[in-house]
């Protein structure tokens, strides 16, 4: 057996490193849905959830190194835990199986699209900007009048 496998028999398969409550979503955050649809990234959304589950992430990480800790110290290997502790940290970051942003993103309602159509509307009130409002949109999305 070498140095390799005698620690990673240790490590859990699969572990879970958050925990998203079913009432917990993404409803109340149309700015990031809307800023992560313009820039067609999804990059803020999980620098945003990521930043709100670090605490937890680190608690279950420590929790899971105690338990390999405990296990290692019981077979007298507590020397091999600490001179593998970042290779075991790594291992049990790469094996992983719970992603907050997807939980998220199940558990909040319909998301909102937007769509602009690069086209600036007045906003004054009367029948007739409100006719020339609707011409620009309709010419912008290439619809037929009286289509929409």
């Amino acid at each position: 057996m070498n140095n390799t496998e005698s620690w990673k028999k240790y490590v859990p398969e699969t572990v879970s490193l958050y925990h998203v409550d079913y009432r917990e979503n993404l409803d109340e955050r149309e700015d990031l849905q809307e800023q992560c649809i313009r820039n067609n990234n999804m990059g803020r959304l999980y620098e945003t959830v990521m930043e709100c589950y670090a605490e937890q992430e680190a608690e279950s990480l420590l929790k899971i190194l105690g338990e390999i800790k405990e296990k290692m110290a019981e077979e007298k290997r507590q020397e091999e835990f600490e001179e593998h502790r970042e290779e075991i940290t790594d291992l049990i970051l790469s094996r992983n199986d719970t992603d907050p942003a997807e939980e998220l993103i199940k558990n909040s309602a319909a998301v909102n699209m937007y769509y602009s159509p690069g086209t600036k509307i007045e906003e004054r009130i009367g029948k007739e900007f409100r006719a020339m409002s609707c011409y620009k949109v309709r010419r912008a999305l290439k619809l037929k009048k009286g289509q929409f």
